[in-house]
């Protein structure tokens, strides 16, 4: 379960939070400690396996907790920390911003022609069989790339592609990705033409 992955990250940025405040840190050394244990020790796995909102929820609250002495009255909301310096934040990591900019990267991976990963191709293929119901008729063989051609893949409840692959489509179609221009290399369509 995202738990079970999840829980032995959070029970050290716990711990380490812990251990840290003891010093009494300042604001500015809170906001530092933040950047090293939380987003360090979260930011591996979140680029291999993702992040869960669940986990995303949870560690925001004790970022948020740990930022505030534990204190109930919070005089300046998350969101204000997050800011620059020049602009009346702290520069505080934002760890959603972070998962986002982490999942529009393996989006850029996916959607790079030029150099195209080999699990791109594979994901290319699940999409194409997780078909909506109105597009069931069209072959899965004649379906090359969703962002290439005009239909399109489930992303409901039934949709049968992993988490992480229906995230960046997710996220594909949040910001209305379009591609309008290809540019392919002049060297890839010479070896394309050979072949």
């Amino acid at each position: 379960s995202e738990d079970g992955v999840w829980a032995p990250t959070l029970d050290k940025i716990d711990a380490d939070f812990e251990r840290l405040s003891r010093s009494k840190p300042s604001m500015i050394g809170r906001c530092h400690i933040v950047q090293m244990v939380a987003a360090g020790r979260t930011q591996y796995l979140t680029e291999v396996q993702g992040m869960p909102a669940c986990i995303e929820q949870r560690i925001v609250k004790r970022i948020t907790k740990f930022m505030w002495k534990d204190s109930p009255q919070r005089p300046v909301a998350i969101e204000t920390l997050y800011k620059p310096i020049e602009e009346g934040g702290l520069g505080l990591v934002d760890i959603p911003r972070r998962n986002l900019a982490i999942a529009i990267k393996w989006l850029q991976r996916y959607l790079d022609f030029d150099n195209r990963p080999k699990w791109a191709i594979l994901c290319d293929t699940m999409i194409a069989k997780n078909n909506l119901k109105r597009e069931v008729n069209i072959s899965a063989s004649l379906k090359q790339n969703v962002f290439l051609q005009s239909w399109e893949t489930n992303l409901g409840n039934k949709c049968t592609l992993p988490k992480d692959v229906k995230d960046f489509l997710k996220i594909a179609k949040r910001y209305d990705l379009v591609l309008d221009q290809l540019h392919v290399s002049l060297r890839r369509l010479c070896l394309d033409a050979l072949q």
